[in-house]
Protein backbone atom coordinates (compact mmCIF):
# COMPACT_ATOMS: atom_id res chain seq x y z
CA UNK A 1 0.00 0.00 0.00
CA UNK A 2 1.39 3.47 -0.91
CA UNK A 3 2.26 5.82 1.90
CA UNK A 4 0.26 8.94 2.67
CA UNK A 5 3.13 11.06 1.36
CA UNK A 6 3.06 9.18 -1.96
CA UNK A 7 -0.72 9.57 -2.22
CA UNK A 8 -0.53 13.30 -1.46
CA UNK A 9 2.13 13.73 -4.13
CA UNK A 10 -0.03 11.80 -6.59
CA UNK A 11 -3.05 14.00 -5.79
CA UNK A 12 -0.98 17.18 -6.29
CA UNK A 13 0.36 15.90 -9.61
CA UNK A 14 -3.13 14.96 -10.84
CA UNK A 15 -4.49 18.39 -9.82
CA UNK A 16 -1.68 20.06 -11.77
CA UNK A 17 -2.44 17.91 -14.82
CA UNK A 18 -6.16 18.70 -14.48
CA UNK A 19 -5.46 22.44 -14.38
CA UNK A 20 -3.30 22.17 -17.49
CA UNK A 21 -5.98 20.16 -19.29
CA UNK A 22 -8.71 22.64 -18.32
CA UNK A 23 -6.59 25.57 -19.57
CA UNK A 24 -5.96 23.76 -22.87
CA UNK A 25 -9.69 23.04 -23.23
CA UNK A 26 -10.63 26.69 -22.64
CA UNK A 27 -8.02 27.77 -25.21
CA UNK A 28 -9.27 25.23 -27.78
CA UNK A 29 -12.92 26.23 -27.34
CA UNK A 30 -12.23 29.96 -27.50
CA UNK A 31 -9.88 29.99 -30.48
CA UNK A 32 -10.89 31.67 -33.72
CA UNK A 33 -12.37 29.18 -36.22
CA UNK A 34 -10.84 28.87 -39.66
CA UNK A 35 -12.10 27.50 -42.97
CA UNK A 36 -11.73 23.72 -42.88
CA UNK A 37 -12.59 23.33 -39.18
CA UNK A 38 -15.54 21.12 -38.29
CA UNK A 39 -18.37 22.60 -36.24
CA UNK A 40 -21.84 21.55 -35.12
CA UNK A 41 -24.92 23.72 -34.81
CA UNK A 42 -26.06 23.89 -31.20
CA UNK A 43 -29.63 24.43 -32.42
CA UNK A 44 -30.11 21.80 -35.13
CA UNK A 45 -27.13 19.42 -34.69
CA UNK A 46 -26.22 19.84 -38.36
CA UNK A 47 -22.47 19.71 -38.74
CA UNK A 48 -19.98 20.38 -41.43
CA UNK A 49 -16.82 22.07 -42.56
CA UNK A 50 -16.42 25.83 -42.11
CA UNK A 51 -16.33 27.70 -45.43
CA UNK A 52 -16.57 31.30 -44.21
CA UNK A 53 -15.91 33.13 -40.94
CA UNK A 54 -17.41 36.55 -40.19
CA UNK A 55 -15.56 37.91 -37.13
CA UNK A 56 -17.40 40.03 -34.56
CA UNK A 57 -15.57 41.98 -31.89
CA UNK A 58 -18.17 41.58 -29.15
CA UNK A 59 -19.28 37.97 -29.67
CA UNK A 60 -18.57 34.64 -31.33
CA UNK A 61 -17.94 34.84 -35.07
CA UNK A 62 -20.74 33.97 -37.45
CA UNK A 63 -19.99 30.88 -39.49
CA UNK A 64 -21.01 29.43 -42.82
CA UNK A 65 -20.59 25.68 -43.30
CA UNK A 66 -20.94 23.07 -45.99
CA UNK A 67 -23.10 20.47 -44.21
CA UNK A 68 -22.45 16.73 -44.26
CA UNK A 69 -25.66 14.75 -44.19
CA UNK A 70 -25.06 11.09 -45.05
CA UNK A 71 -22.31 9.13 -46.81
CA UNK A 72 -24.26 9.22 -50.07
CA UNK A 73 -25.58 12.78 -49.76
CA UNK A 74 -22.76 15.23 -49.04
CA UNK A 75 -23.74 18.87 -48.72
CA UNK A 76 -23.44 20.89 -51.90
CA UNK A 77 -24.73 24.22 -50.64
CA UNK A 78 -23.82 26.24 -47.60
CA UNK A 79 -25.65 27.00 -44.38
CA UNK A 80 -25.25 29.91 -41.98
CA UNK A 81 -24.94 28.96 -38.31
CA UNK A 82 -24.50 32.55 -37.14
CA UNK A 83 -23.20 32.29 -33.56
CA UNK A 84 -24.93 29.02 -32.57
CA UNK A 85 -22.04 26.59 -33.10
CA UNK A 86 -19.37 24.61 -31.32
CA UNK A 87 -16.19 22.90 -32.46
CA UNK A 88 -16.31 19.14 -33.07
CA UNK A 89 -13.81 16.56 -34.22
CA UNK A 90 -14.05 15.98 -37.95
CA UNK A 91 -14.99 12.58 -39.33
CA UNK A 92 -12.12 10.15 -39.70
CA UNK A 93 -10.52 9.88 -43.14
CA UNK A 94 -12.90 8.10 -45.48
CA UNK A 95 -15.91 8.89 -43.30
CA UNK A 96 -16.70 12.39 -44.52
CA UNK A 97 -20.40 12.70 -44.84
CA UNK A 98 -21.26 10.27 -42.09
CA UNK A 99 -23.41 11.05 -39.11
CA UNK A 100 -23.99 9.39 -35.79
CA UNK A 101 -27.72 9.22 -36.45
CA UNK A 102 -28.06 5.58 -37.49
CA UNK A 103 -31.28 5.96 -39.50
CA UNK A 104 -29.89 8.57 -41.91
CA UNK A 105 -28.46 6.10 -44.47
CA UNK A 106 -31.87 4.41 -44.64
CA UNK A 107 -33.82 7.50 -45.67
CA UNK A 108 -34.23 6.23 -49.21
CA UNK A 109 -35.82 2.98 -48.07
CA UNK A 110 -39.58 2.63 -48.04
CA UNK A 111 -40.76 3.62 -44.60
CA UNK A 112 -44.50 3.65 -45.20
CA UNK A 113 -46.51 0.70 -46.35
CA UNK A 114 -50.21 0.28 -46.85
CA UNK A 115 -52.66 -2.56 -46.85
CA UNK A 116 -54.00 -3.18 -50.36
CA UNK A 117 -57.11 -4.83 -48.89
CA UNK A 118 -58.32 -1.59 -47.29
CA UNK A 119 -61.45 -0.24 -48.92
CA UNK A 120 -62.70 3.30 -48.76
CA UNK A 121 -66.15 3.44 -47.24
CA UNK A 122 -68.19 6.53 -48.08
CA UNK A 123 -69.54 8.52 -45.15
CA UNK A 124 -73.26 8.76 -44.72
Amino acid sequence: MPSLKDLEALVLERRRLLQEAEAALVAARSREPAPGDFVRSTLTNFYGRVTRVIPRAEAKPWLEITPYLTPTLPGRSTMDLYDAWEFIEGPADGELGTTSFAAMPNLTEVIVSFDTNLRLVPRR
